[in-house]
């Protein structure tokens, strides 16, 4: 099934204003003023399975990647999915992904 690079390019700028827009507005709901990732932080001091910061966030993010598994067994089984149900679970993985992403930097140029 073949793409135009216009139906690309929009896809791409729909979720990159997504990931603006969530990782700004849930920043109010999981951080604080002093620390952007607070809650990851917290439960790195609550839960003694996890050994490093991006071990707490991969932990919160596991349950968006089963639901991603889910999506690709039910694919291989002829299901089909509404688009805001496929935006939303990809969407929220992609956010913790990066989360990830940032944490890692952050703790490589400030290991402490």
């Amino acid at each position: 099934m073949r793409m135009s690079q216009l139906h690309f390019d929009t896809l791409l700028q729909r979720r990159l204003a997504a990931i603006q827009s969530t990782l700004g507005s849930k920043a109010k709901e999981y951080a604080n003023d002093a620390d952007r990732m607070h809650n990851f932080n917290r439960a790195l001091e609550v839960s003694p399975q996890y050994k490093t910061r991006e071990d707490a966030i991969y932990g919160m993010a596991l349950k968006h990647w089963v639901s991603i598994l889910d999506i690709f067994d039910g694919i291989r089984n002829g299901q089909k999915y509404e688009e805001a149900y496929i935006i939303e679970k990809f969407g929220d993985w992609i956010n913790y992904m990066l989360l990830t992403e940032i944490s890692i930097i952050q703790t490589s140029i400030n290991p402490t």
